[in-house]
C-alpha cells in the first residue's frame, strides 16, 4: 500500500515559568501525519518551536522531551509514554515521531482512537535531560484517521447484488500509449503512467563519479543522518542487481531542485549507488539511491557518498550464489549446556531460538538483578517454565562489548546480531514489509491469533517472548510481539531493535534504551 498523509495542524502558546524564574515561550506546531504501511504499526509526527529567556529562539539545542498520551481529560489516564532526545534545528524547531521513542509504558498499536477523547502531554527539559521544565497539554482534536481506520472492525457484509452489465472491451494487452516528457536535467524520459527511463551515455548512471558534480546549485540540506541508513532487496555475486534500493535520511532540506548523480561501489566492484533527479523537501527527508549493475564477488559493497559537503559510507553485502539459501545448520550449546539449532539464510548463518544463558561465554554470571548500568537477565513474569519456550530476556548493558566489560553473552564464535546483519537478513527474504511472515513461527501455539499469514519459510523460527519494563517493572506482550536487541548503538544511551507482532506482516525497526528487558538471537562468527 503507498504511503499517505493526513496533516492537521494545531498552533497554541503556553508560558510557562520555570525555576530559574526565565520565561519559556514554548510554541507546538502539532502535526498529525499518519504512515501506512499495510498493516505496520504506526506512529505520527510531532513538532515544536521552543524559545528561552527574551523569547529567543532555542537554536541547534539538545532537549529531553517526554510524552504522553491521556485519555478522557487533560489529567486523564496515560495510556502510553516514551521519551525522546532530540535537537532543535536553527529556527528552534524540534521534530519527534510519537510512537518511535525510548518506550516507558502502555501500548501504542492498541490505543483505541476511536474511544477518546485524548489528550497529548509534552514535558521538556532545556538542558537534555529529564529534569522536566515545560510542560503543556493539547487535546488531540484531529483523530489520527489512519490509526483510527487500523483499529476499526469492519461493517456487516451487505445483500449481494445483481450482476451487472457487462463492461466494455479492455486494452489491447500488447499496447499501450504513454505520453512522455523529459526531466529538465535531460537525462531522464518519464510517463504518464509513473515509470521512467534513463537515457543511456548522459545519464549520471553512466558516468564516473570524479566527472559528475553532485551538488545542485539550489539544493542544500545542514546533515546526512548516516546512522539511519535503510535497504531493501538482494544482491548476489554475478547477477544483475534488480529492485535494489539503499535509503538515507537528511536534514535541513531547502525545498531545492537537485540533479542525479552516482557513485562507484568499493569492496565489490560492479556496482553504482544512482541518486535520481529529484527535489527535497522543506525540512527532514529521505534520499533513495537504486543500486544498478552486477556484483563481481561475494562480500561487501560500499559507497562513499557526498552530498552538499556531507559525507556517509553505504553498504550493502552481496551473497553467494553457490551458498545454501536456508536449511538447518549444527546445533550448538552454550556455557549453561542448552542446545540451540540454527539456520543458514542467505550468506549468514543464525541462531534458530532464543538466546537462554545465564552466563557470558567465559563463565561470568550475569545477575539477575536490575542493578544500575550492569548487566542483567529475566524471565518472563520470573517464571523459568517461559525461559524455556521463548528464551530469557536481557538488558542491553548485556549485549554490548562497551558496557558488559569486553565480554560475549552468545556461545563461542557466534555473537549478538548488529544491526546491519538484521537489515541483510530482512532484506533477503523480500523487505519489511513482508519478512516477518517468513520469519515468524507458523500458527497459534506461541503466538496469538491472528497469525494466519505466517509461514516460517527461512525457518527462524521467531517467538513472542514479550519484554520487560525495568522502569515499572512490569512484564508485557508475552504472545503478541517480540522484541531483539542488537549490538549496534544509535547514541550512547540507546541500541537498535527489532520487533515483530502476531497481527503484522513487517519487521519493525525501531530503537530503545539500554535498561528493557529483549530477547537476543545470536549470528554466527
Amino acid at each position: 500500500m503507498r504511503s499517505c498523509t493526513a496533516p492537521h495542524f494545531i498552533d497554541t502558546r503556553f508560558k510557562i515559568t520555570v525555576n530559574m524564574k526565565k520565561i519559556f515561550t514554548f510554541l507546538v506546531a502539532f502535526t498529525v501525519t499518519t504512515l501506512i504501511y499495510s498493516q505496520l504499526p504506526q506512529n505520527f509526527s510531532y513538532q515544536a518551536i521552543v524559545r528561552g529567556a527574551n523569547n529567543a529562539l532555542l537554536s541547534n539545542q539538545k532537549l529531553g522531551i517526554k510524552i504522553s498520551l491521556l485519555k478522557g481529560t487533560e489529567n486523564g489516564q496515560s495510556v502510553y509514554s516514551e521519551v525522546h532526545t532530540a535537537t532543535t534545528n536553527a529556527n528552534g524547531l524540534v521534530s519527534i515521531a510519537v510512537g518511535g521513542g525510548t518506550f516507558l509504558e502502555g501500548n501504542f498499536i492498541k490505543i483505541d482512537w476511536a474511544n477518546g477523547p485524548y489528550f497529548i502531554k509534552t514535558e521538556i527539559d532545556p538542558e537534555g535531560g529529564t529534569n522536566y521544565s515545560l510542560v503543556t497539554t493539547t487535546q488531540l482534536l484531529s483523530v489520527p484517521y489512519a490509526l483510527y481506520a487500523a483499529n476499526s472492525q469492519p461493517g456487516p457484509k451487505g445483500d449481494k447484488g445483481e450482476k451487472g452489465d457487462q463492461g466494455s472491451a479492455g486494452k489491447d494487452g500488447r499496447l499501450e500509449y504513454q505520453n512522455m516528457r523529459v526531466s529538465k536535467s535531460g537525462d531522464t524520459l518519464y510517463l504518464t503512467n509513473g515509470n521512467y527511463v534513463i537515457i543511456p551515455g548522459i545519464s549520471a548512471v553512466n558516468v564516473d563519479n570524479t566527472s559528475v558534480n553532485p551538488e545542485p546549485t539550489n539544493a542544500t540540506i545542514t546533515g546526512l543522518e548516516c546512522g539511519s541508513v535503510t535497504s531493501t532487496g538482494t544482491l548476489v555475486a554475478g547477477k544483475g542487481s534488480n529492485n535494489v534500493f539503499i535509503s538515507i535520511s537528511y536534514t535541513g532540506g531547502n525545498a531545492g531542485n537537485y540533479a542525479g548523480v552516482s557513485f562507484n561501489s568499493e569492496g565489490v566492484s560492479g556496482l553504482k549507488a544512482v541518486l535520481s533527479p529529484g527535489k527535497l523537501v522543506n525540512g527532514n527527508g529521505t534520499l533513495t539511491f537504486s543500486i544498478t549493475g552486477t556484483p563481481a564477488s561475494v562480500g561487501t559493497a560500499t559507497f562513499n557518498i557526498t552530498i552538499n559537503g556531507k559525507s556517509c559510507t553505504l553498504t550493502k553485502s552481496v551473497n553467494d550464489p553457490s551458498q545454501p539459501t536456508n536449511g538447518y545448520g549444527e546445533n550448538i550449546t552454550d556455557i549453561d549446556g542448552n542446545t540451540y539449532k540454527t539456520v543458514i539464510i542467505g550468506t549468514q548463518h543464525w541462531m534458530a531460538q532464543n538466546l537462554n544463558t545465564t552466563k557470558f561465554s567465559d563463565g561470568t554470571p550475569i545477575s539477575n538483578v536490575v542493578n544500575n548500568e550492569s548487566p542483567a537477565w529475566f524471565n518472563y513474569g520470573n517464571d523459568p517454565s517461559f525461559g524455556e519456550v521463548y528464551g530469557k530476556l536481557y538488558n542491553g548493558y548485556t549485549v554490548s562489548s562497551k558496557t558488559n566489560g569486553g565480554k560475549n553473552v552468545c556461545p563461542t564464535g557466534w555473537h549478538v546480531s548488529t544491526d546491519d546483519e538484521w537489515l541483510n537478513l530482512v532484506d533477503y527474504l523480500g523487505g519489511l514489509n513482508i519478512a516477518g511472515d517468513k520469519l515468524k513461527e507458523a500458527g497459534d501455539k506461541h503466538w496469538n491469533v491472528p497469525n494466519t499469514e505466517a509461514t516460517n519459510s527461512s525457518l527462524f523460527s521467531a517467538l513472542p517472548g514479550g519484554y520487560y519494563n525495568v522502569s515499572n517493572s512490569v512484564f508485557d506482550w508475552i504472545l503478541w510481539s517480540g522484541v531483539w536487541y542488537t549490538s549496534t548503538e544509535m547514541t550512547s544511551s540507546n541500541l537498535w531493535t527489532r520487533r515483530m507482532y502476531s497481527e503484522y506482516s513487517q519487521v519493525e525497526r525501531s530503537i530503545s534504551g539500554r535498561v528493557h528487558g529483549f530477547s537476543i538471537r545470536c549470528v554466527k562468527d
